[in-house]
C-alpha cells in the first residue's frame, strides 16, 4: 500500500469508529416508553393493559385484570386479537369461561413474550376481541393510537423505599 492510500483510510476508519461510538452510547441513553390503556367492552374490562417499548422491541406487562360488568352473565369462550400497525402480535383463544366467579377479577392470558416490533409516535394498537356471553356472540372491535396512552415515567428515589 502507497503512504497516500493510508494516509486516506486511516482517517477513515477513525471517524467511521467515533461516529460508531456515538451512535452505541445515544442507543443506550434511550429510555422505555410505557402504554397503559383499558379495553372495555359491554360486558367486561381489562384494565391496566401496559406495553412496554424499548428500542425496537416491547411486550405485555403483568398487572393488568379484567372485571366483569354486572352480574349473573355467563360466559363461555373469549378470543382476543392484537395487530400494532398491522401487525399481528396476539391470538388467544380461551374456552370455557375465562372469568374467576365471585370477585369477577382475573388474568387472561400469560404474558411472557418479547415482540421485535418498531413501534412509532404515530403506531395504532387494534384489538378485536370475540366472545359468548349468557349465548349470545359478541364482538368488540377498537383502535388505540399509542401516544394518546403513554404512561409518565415515575422515579423512585432511597427515602421512597
Amino acid at each position: 500500500m502507497t503512504k497516500k492510500v493510508r494516509l486516506i483510510i486511516l482517517p477513515f476508519f477513525i471517524v467511521l469508529l467515533i461516529l460508531l461510538t456515538i451512535y452505541s452510547q445515544l442507543k443506550l441513553q434511550q429510555k422505555p416508553t410505557e402504554y397503559t390503556l383499558d379495553l372495555k367492552t359491554n360486558d367486561f374490562v381489562i384494565k391496566n393493559l401496559s406495553l412496554v417499548k424499548f428500542n425496537n422491541y416491547f411486550y405485555l406487562s403483568d398487572g393488568y385484570y379484567v372485571e366483569t360488568i354486572g352480574s349473573a352473565k355467563i360466559f363461555d369462550g373469549v378470543k382476543l386479537k392484537g395487530d400494532i400497525d398491522g401487525n399481528e402480535f396476539l391470538n388467544i383463544s380461551i374456552s370455557g369461561n375465562p372469568f374467576v366467579d365471585g370477585n369477577h377479577k382475573t388474568p387472561l392470558f400469560n404474558s411472557d413474550g418479547l415482540y421485535k416490533m418498531k413501534l412509532k409516535e404515530k403506531s395504532v394498537l387494534e384489538v378485536e376481541i370475540d366472545y359468548a356471553v349468557n349465548g349470545q356472540e359478541k364482538t368488540f372491535s377498537h383502535q388505540y393510537e399509542l401516544s394518546e396512552h403513554i404512561k409518565p415515567l415515575e422515579r423512585i428515589v432511597a427515602d421512597d423505599l
